[in-house]
């Protein structure tokens, strides 16, 4: 059974988008608009919910994404619905993406731009964190298992 997926993903507010990719500040300057969606989704769904488009600008070719990067949005929607029935509806898995991505945008933007420290140590501390809670939660399961 062939799904359709769509032609490109959205996000709302392109400014954000070139913000982050132009501004020599940025980490993020002369990456691609793909990158930043990426780390905007992980971003949303790690530290947020999902944050429906005001406005749809769809402007990011699907073609764009790598099969890694289609398959971990295909996996946060799996997460999200905790159903695999969400694989026979690609438009849904890439907007629930573009909402992630949406709501970490407004993070991203904000941590690159309005923190002093410097965005590779405020990532640093986020992973580190997210390490020590994988941690926790895998003994706690080896302790039961």
């Amino acid at each position: 059974m062939e799904v359709e997926e769509p032609r490109d993903l959205a996000y709302e507010d392109v400014k954000d988008y070139e913000k982050l990719t132009k501004d020599s500040v940025s980490p993020f300057c002369g990456k691609e608009y793909r990158d930043v969606f990426i780390l905007a989704l992980s971003i949303g769904y790690a530290r947020s919910k999902p944050l429906p488009l005001k406005k749809r600008n769809p402007n990011i070719p699907l073609r764009a994404f790598s099969t890694q990067e289609k398959w971990l949005m295909r996996a946060l929607a799996i997460s999200k619905e905790d159903s695999l029935e969400i694989l026979f509806e690609p438009k849904k898995i890439y907007y629930l993406a573009e909402e992630y991505a949406n709501a970490g945008i407004k993070l991203l933007v904000a941590e690159v731009f309005e923190n002093l420290r410097s965005y590779d140590k405020v990532l640093e501390a986020e992973l580190k964190k997210l390490i020590d809670k994988m941690g926790k939660s895998a003994n706690k399961e080896n302790e039961m298992g």
